[in-house]
């Protein structure tokens, strides 16, 4: 380990330059004692995905069900309630021990104090669908020659676009547009800017942040190797499994706890979010020409056309599609019935299960990988 890191991702004037600089911090960025979650490369999207691999997302409302605030931040700052009185604890005996043994504090968050928190799944989706509704709106309004070929147009479109544009709620889930706070486990301890590594050294080389790292990981937490500043709740640390069953007595396992009382599946939500781009889309396209129309979809047409944008969001071969549309086809025909108030509950299932075993497949062969292995280019996109 170095004595002295002096990283400077962020401020290469070359391509190549950038590549050196990104590459020198993911190999060499480490904590003496300290094992640091690498949510970029090896630990994506950590706390949204459960024990099956299917997308989890907070299972809150507009009452903050779940959540609590934090007592000392002045912003009005939300995380999973469990979350809230591990931190708090550790921030009583951290402050409490530094400062009766005459220590400094780390530099830059000095007392830790959130600054940045929980950010609603809904609001970030919200915004960030009714951006894309409007791009392909246009882009469907240039070539739509007949209401009835909307269909066909925007699939063509959405599958140009959709390495870097997921359309359904758990494709944007997992993708970088959405942000891990939605989870509810994270909390930042200042606000600088994530992409300048330089700004990242005065943690690394920092005596007082080590100390801090060291007790904050033995509390409950995990350091976001690539976000000093950031801890995250370690799911599988023996404090934080308390902290989740500590109003939750019986023979109930922290995970069973998560699954029953936090989490929600966002597959569910994923054939309304494929109807609502469609019909708002086209919405779009036609306020260009003063046309106002309501379009209606066969819930057989939603299911096909959600099963196939699940298919390329997770990198599925759409080889197997006539074979998966049959299966989720035949469980909605079979059990839609035993739903009569969510009828495409079995199809949503379904597609679901198809997902997780592709996405299980995806994230076990990163979490192979060394966090600290020599990268490549592709490694660093």
């Amino acid at each position: 380990m170095k004595d002295k890191f002096d990283f400077k991702g962020g401020t290469g004037s070359t391509v190549k330059e950038s590549f050196d600089n990104r590459k020198e911090y993911k190999e060499q960025a480490k904590i003496k004692n300290v094992d640091l979650l690498d949510t970029l490369y090896q630990n994506c999207n950590y706390g949204l995905l459960n024990q099956n691999y299917e997308p989890v997302c907070l299972n809150t409302d507009e009452n903050l069900t779940n959540l609590s605030k934090f007592s000392e931040s002045t912003s009005g700052l939300f995380a999973i309630n469990f979350v809230v009185r591990a931190f708090e604890s550790f921030r009583r005996y951290y402050v409490a021990t530094t400062l009766e043994r005459g220590l400094e504090f780390p530099p830059i968050i000095g007392q830790p104090t959130p600054k940045r928190a929980f950010a609603n799944l809904d609001s970030t989706w919200s915004r960030y669908i009714l951006t894309q509704i409007n791009n392909y709106g246009l882009l469907l309004a240039e070539t739509l020659d007949d209401v009835n070929n909307h269909k066909h147009i925007i699939f063509d479109l959405i599958k140009k676009n959709i390495e870097e544009f997921p359309i359904t709620k758990s494709g944007f889930l997992l993708s970088n547009k959405c942000p891990i706070s939605v989870s509810g486990l994270v909390i930042e301890l200042t606000e600088l800017k994530y992409d300048k590594d330089s700004e990242k050294n005065q943690f690394f080389n920092s005596y007082e942040y080590g100390c801090f790292a060291e007790v904050v990981t033995e509390m409950g937490f995990h350091i976001d190797k690539n976000v000093p500043w950031r801890i995250i709740a370690n799911l599988d640390s023996p404090i934080m499994k308390q902290q989740i069953q500590r109003y939750f007595p019986g023979p109930y396992s922290s995970e069973d706890i998560l699954n029953k009382t936090y989490r929600k599946k966002t597959h569910f939500e994923d054939i309304s979010s494929v109807y609502f781009f469609y019909a708002r889309t086209l919405q779009r396209a036609l306020e260009k020409f003063g046309i106002t129309h309501r379009p209606a979809y066969s819930q057989e047409f939603l299911i096909e056309e959600t099963l196939k944008i699940r298919m390329l969001e997770t990198g599925m071969s759409m080889d197997n599609f006539s074979h998966m549309r049959n299966q989720v086809l035949n469980s909605h025909r079979s059990y839609s019935s035993m739903y009569p108030n969510d009828p495409l509950k079995p199809a949503a299932a379904k597609i679901g299960k198809f997902c997780s075993e592709k996405i299980k497949e995806i994230y076990l062969a990163k979490k192979q990988k060394s966090s600290y292995s020599i990268s490549t280019i592709k490694d660093l996109m």
